[in-house]
């Protein structure tokens, strides 16, 4: 079975109608990302491969970062209004129930299969504590990172044997790298070169049984090359740095789907 045959769980991708844009904390008149981002678009996105289709069994959903307050929901602020509508939006979308103009259909319930909403991270160390306090709570954190290379490493290896069950996502990491072309077929063995010191240090400190793809769509489109293309080249990028890490087939598997279906207790 090649790489493209084998089931994909995405286990990182955000979605906002064009209606939402203005509740999103990070949106201004210069936004990239300016435009609707629903599932029509995603769909889209990973259907637009030079190679084989990929076997995409669905998504997991992250937020996407709105306008909140923890405690003041009186004007200017927002409270928690907005995170509850993304929420609404999303209830509809693993429902099967859409309204005009947000961009699904009742059939993709079935690509939804996990969603991660917004939590009030701002809430500080107090808050923190009290989740981290459950039983058998599960981490999840992604490649990217600013620190100098050498401090990332040593604090990603560290949170990889503290805790056992902290799980690494093989994010889009486009957003990191010098912009690709649209109309020009990028170097992918040269790309993965770039990240490689990265991704060995996730593969050596966690595992293939703890590492998940995510593609981080629709960011990865920024540096990727537009939604036509960016979605199938961080696919591509991810079958060679498995190829080069020599995974069995078995491994790969996990990386492309088991793994994120084990950490976000979901069933298929």
């Amino acid at each position: 079975m090649t790489p493209t045959q084998i089931p994909i769980v995405d286990s990182h991708i955000h979605l906002f109608p064009a209606t939402h844009l203005k509740t999103l904390s990070w949106h201004n008149a210069n936004n990239p990302l300016g435009t609707q981002h629903s599932v029509n678009e995603y769909r889209h996105a990973t259907t637009q491969s030079n190679t084989t289709t990929p076997l995409l069994r669905g998504f997991i959903f992250l937020e996407t970062d709105r306008l909140s307050s923890i405690t003041d929901s009186t004007p200017p602020n927002h409270g928690w209004q907005h995170a509850l509508d993304e929420v609404s939006l999303l209830t509809r979308i693993a429902l099967g129930t859409p309204i005009p103009g947000e961009g699904h259909v009742p059939q993709d319930k079935s690509l939804c299969l996990g969603i991660v909403p917004w939590a009030p991270v701002p809430g500080g160390p107090d808050v923190l504590s009290a989740y981290m306090e459950q039983p058998n709570l599960r981490l999840v954190d992604d490649v990217h990172s600013h620190p100098e290379f050498l401090e990332w490493k040593d604090l990603v290896t560290r949170m990889a044997r503290a805790n056992p069950r902290t799980y690494m996502k093989l994010s889009g990491s486009f957003s990191e790298l010098l912009p690709l072309e649209a109309e020009s077929e990028p170097d992918f063995g040269a790309i993965v070169e770039l990240v490689q010191p990265w991704t060995d240090v996730v593969f050596d400190a966690f595992g293939a049984d703890r590492v998940m793809f995510g593609s981080d769509w629709p960011v990865c489109n920024v540096g990727g090359g537009g939604n036509d293309v960016s979605w199938g080249r961080w696919r591509r990028v991810v079958e060679e740095i498995l190829e080069r890490r020599g995974l069995s087939e078995e491994q790969k598997r996990d990386v492309w789907g088991s793994v994120a279906l084990h950490v976000y207790g979901i069933k298929i």
